[in-house]
């Protein structure tokens, strides 16, 4: 099973589900939810979940769990800044150009803090946090980034599900298929990485035009 999450802050007031099964090598979406902890501390068959949402502050901020700064771009830029971003983000933005939004800032930081009380209320769930290969066997959980995504995805979501989506008018809704697409992909293409430290918190990118 793959689940996409948009998570949306302030305790999730605009989050939004998709539980999918792969259907002839396509998505096809079995029930859509809205409450992430109440869905969560309730799924128990073998998936694999893509969240939108940091699965940490950057590893700056904890001092006892630093990771070596990888500095892309120019030197001065914001995304190099340890205590606004971590090598993920900096992994993003080294592949697409898109500065992901800071982990600890003000909107953002409401979901950061609710992305923490999901992972303290679902223990029986592995939220990965660095670079590994993922399969569907238990259940995990992955950060995700639909904007990196929509950058480099070269063909239209709607050939990847079974589903006619145009029905679907919610812009959350259509960021959670993107978040169950980022799994699709990283489960059939892999994943993109670099030979740097990731201690905190690792965003899967699909491997596509990187190959």
């Amino acid at each position: 099973m793959i689940v996409g999450i948009d998570l949306g802050g302030k305790r999730g007031d605009k989050t939004r589900i998709v539980e999918c099964e792969i259907i002839n090598d396509k998505l096809k979406i079995n029930s859509i939810h809205k409450n992430a902890i109440n869905y969560l501390q309730n799924i128990n068959s073998p998936a694999v979940i893509g969240i939108d949402a940091p699965f940490s502050v950057p590893a700056k901020l904890i001092k006892t769990n630093e990771e070596k700064i990888e500095i892309v771009g120019n030197e001065s830029h914001s995304i190099n800044n340890p205590y606004l971003y971590d090598n993920s983000a900096r992994l993003i933005y080294k592949y697409t150009k898109i500065i992901p939004l800071a982990p600890c800032a003000t909107y953002i930081g409401y979901l950061t803090a609710y992305m923490q009380e999901i992972q303290d209320n679902c223990k029986h769930i592995e939220f990965v946090k660095t670079p590994e290969n993922i399969e569907i066997n238990g259940l995990k959980a992955i950060e995700v980034y639909p904007s990196a995504l929509k950058k480099i995805l070269k063909k239209d979501i709607q050939e990847y599900f079974e589903d006619d989506l145009s029905r679907f008018k919610d812009k959350d809704l259509i960021d959670a298929c993107f978040c169950a697409l980022s799994v699709f992909l990283v489960l059939k293409y892999g994943f993109v990485k670099e030979e740097w430290e990731f201690k905190n918190s690792f965003i899967y990118l699909p491997k596509l035009e990187f190959v």
